[in-house]
């Protein structure tokens, strides 16, 4: 009887402690293991640093695209952007002004068409110029 009443007070003495370490053990595993675990957490984190910058830079384009179209209502009509639109957009000059076209196009084909000599092609023109 005495060794019936000791194994049920020593059982009393471990079920706190176990159920504690099995809870904690449970909760480490969920946390390295579980479907939201800190990986998961961590990556999301960093997606929404990423979306709240795209966010930021998203509300500034809005921003200047309101600024954009107050300035071309009639209400609040900017006379000098509504010309700088024009003469981006046509080749509309006025009176006494020159008008320069660039053709950036083909001024790097040009660059890219320039061959630069190679060594035979260099030497062979500096023992012509020698003799």
């Amino acid at each position: 009887m005495k060794l019936v009443d000791t194994t049920q007070q020593r059982m009393k003495r471990m079920a706190w402690p176990t159920l504690l370490f099995f809870l904690l053990f449970y909760t480490y595993f969920q946390l390295l293991t579980g479907e939201r675990n800190i990986n998961t957490w961590y990556r999301l984190s960093g997606e929404i640093g990423s979306l709240e910058k795209d966010i930021y830079f998203l509300e500034q384009d809005r921003d200047d695209w309101r600024l954009k179209v107050n300035r071309l209502r009639t209400a609040t009509l900017d006379a000098d952007y509504v010309e700088e639109l024009i003469r981006r957009d046509t080749p509309m000059i006025r009176e006494n002004e020159v008008l320069v076209l660039i053709d950036w196009e083909d001024d790097k084909a040009s660059k890219e068409e320039e061959k630069k000599p190679t060594l035979s092609e260099f030497l062979d023109e500096r023992l012509a110029v020698k003799q």
